[in-house]
């Protein structure tokens, strides 16, 4: 499942030294298996993402690129994570510590890339200058399908994968569905796609119509946090490699 694209420019932040001309390289990890394509001379953004190599195998929504110092940022923090779950799980009462548990091994499985945030949709690109950045240094361009699931994650009994359904709203996903003890069961977050998240009601008292984009992570944080690890987790969720 990995293409190979290698770049004669350097990098997509903004590093301007004369050093950065060396050759750079990025890879991209595709939807279909057994392709690797070489490519020389793509000097912008615009340029990767409208070749066709890249464009024919992109459902932007779920795209993206990262550098390699951000997927080990975004791996030292999935760890940072799991060792506040395990301390916190060593102090607290049963059933709560078994929620904790539970959270600790579905992110342990979760793949984090990191996440540059650059809009990568090609007309956004094309049309405004300012998305159009020049690339320079190493990359990996993760693509995948349109998925037809939601996953939910955290605080509850069955987590994964859920078929997506249009005009669904999120409370809805839950039907069915026992909270685990010290979630929160009046609201979840919704991470889109492309790393945005969102706070939906589903209580009884507060639900509002609140979709779900496919593709997306439902978030079912803890009721008391006095450590942030809901926050953690959100931007941890938002960095996550879409399984193909």
């Amino acid at each position: 499942m990995k293409m190979l694209l290698t770049l004669l420019t350097g990098t997509l932040l903004l590093a301007t030294s004369a050093h950065a001309a060396k050759e750079s390289v990025v890879t991209i990890n595709g939807p279909q298996s057994g392709q690797q394509i070489r490519s020389e001379n793509v000097q912008t953004l615009a340029q990767l993402v409208t070749s066709p190599e890249v464009s024919a195998n992109a459902w932007w929504p779920g795209t993206i690129i990262t550098t390699p110092a951000e997927s080990q940022k975004a791996k030292a923090q999935q760890q940072q994570v799991l060792r506040q779950l395990s301390v916190w799980e060593q102090q607290a009462k049963a059933p709560l510590a078994a929620t904790l548990r539970s959270v600790q091994a579905q992110l342990a499985s979760i793949t984090v890339a990191g996440r540059l945030r650059v809009n990568l949709d090609p007309d956004v690109v094309r049309t405004q200058p300012d998305a159009d950045v020049r690339l320079q240094g190493e990359y990996q361009l993760y693509l995948t399908t349109r998925p037809d699931t939601v996953t939910l994650l955290g605080a509850i009994d069955s987590p994964g994968e859920q078929r997506w359904r249009p005009a669904t709203s999120v409370s809805d996903y839950f039907n069915g569905h026992v909270f685990l003890a010290g979630a929160d069961t009046s609201h979840v977050t919704v991470i889109s796609p492309s790393g945005e998240p969102d706070v939906a009601p589903i209580a009884q008292w507060n639900d509002l119509h609140r979709e779900a984009e496919p593709g997306s992570v439902i978030w079912v944080g803890f009721a008391e946090d006095e450590q942030g690890l809901n926050e953690q987790i959100i931007r941890l969720l938002a960095q996550r490699e879409a399984k193909q």
